[in-house]
C-alpha cells in the first residue's frame, strides 16, 4: 500500500500520518484526517483517538 505512494507521502507529514494512522485506534477513515491529529506525541508516544480522551 505504502510502496507506491512513498514519494506522494514523503513530502507531506499530514497525508502520511492520516495513511499511516486513519481507521486504527479508533481514528476515522484516512480521509478524515484523524491519523494526523491523534498521531503519536508527548512523552509517552499517545496514540489513537480513545487513548487522547482518556
Amino acid at each position: 500500500m505504502l510502496v507506491g505512494r512513498a514519494d506522494e507521502l514523503a513530502s507531506n507529514p499530514e497525508r502520511l500520518g492520516n495513511v499511516v494512522y486513519g481507521g486504527r485506534l479508533e481514528n476515522g477513515a484516512e480521509g478524515t484526517g484523524d491519523g494526523y491529529s491523534f498521531r503519536e506525541r508527548g512523552l509517552i508516544q499517545t496514540t489513537g483517538r480513545s487513548n487522547y480522551a482518556a
